[in-house]
């Protein structure tokens, strides 16, 4: 009973009554009331989530709208617009982690690499290009993650437009099966960050280098939403290029 309870997690569907000894069926029945609760309660959380960000998206446009007008006549409104888009980035990180806490991560859920990375390649390889950079990969076909395929995109979208921001001419994708896992491997030949300032860059979403526009948040993005599906993001030197290397570890689905 404990297995079958544990499946129906990921899984939608109610455990038969009648496949148990009947001392437990009524225990049976409760469980099965439990489990639709907390599936009602998951839907209502995820949708009272995603109401919240439409209604917040359309004034923040608004406003951004205004201040791009105001900058084009001249006005000095740069740090209202900087101001912005951190906080459209904060709240887009809450909302990440509210949707993976809300239910993604215990559901029967996966994404199929080769589509999901093999759309990215195609489309940071052309704006690689036309930056002067190159983006080369190594990813071996029928790997599958844990993970729901937005939220798994919101991660490689993140790494991947940090890696082109930063990178001077090379950047990497490749993935691997490990054991029960799948490392997503994200490296470039930029600067990097100092290893002191890991824990900063993946948790507070602080800004390290204010050279380049941006908010800062998009590693702390991406490990919010790993840790939510069991998984982790862990920052090194890359061996490559000796510049960032980023690995994503995610369950594999074991299919």
């Amino acid at each position: 009973m404990r297995r079958d309870v544990l499946a129906r997690w990921e899984a939608d569907g109610d455990l038969d009554p009648e496949a148990y000894p009947i001392e437990v069926a009524p225990l049976v029945k409760d469980i099965n009331v439990l489990l639709e609760r907390n599936r009602e309660i998951v839907n209502r959380s995820r949708r009272q989530s995603a109401d919240l960000a439409h209604a917040i998206k359309t004034p923040s446009a608004i406003v951004r709208n205004e201040l791009e007008k105001m900058q084009a006549a001249g006005q000095p409104v740069q740090q209202s617009i900087d101001a912005l888009d951190r906080l459209d980035a904060q709240l887009k990180r809450s909302f990440a982690r509210m949707r993976a806490d809300g239910g993604n991560a215990a559901m029967h859920t996966f994404t199929d690499l080769d589509t999901s990375l093999g759309r990215f390649t195609r489309a940071f390889a052309a704006m690689a290009r036309n930056d002067g950079k190159i983006l080369t990969t190594d990813i071996p076909p029928g790997l599958r993650v844990r993970m729901d395929s937005s939220d798994f995109d919101e991660i490689i979208g993140n790494l991947l437009d940090n890696a082109l921001k930063w990178s001077h001419s090379m950047i990497h994708l490749s993935a691997r099966e490990v054991g029960d896992f799948v490392d997503i491997c994200v490296e470039d030949d930029g600067d990097g960050i100092p290893e002191d300032d890991y824990g900063s860059a993946t948790l507070s979403g602080q800004r390290l280098d204010t050279s380049k526009p941006g908010t800062g948040l998009g590693l702390a993005i991406a490990s919010d939403l790993a840790h939510a599906y069991g998984g982790k993001i862990q920052l090194s030197v890359s061996d490559m290029f000796k510049g960032l290397h980023v690995r994503i570890h995610l369950k594999h689905t074991g299919v």
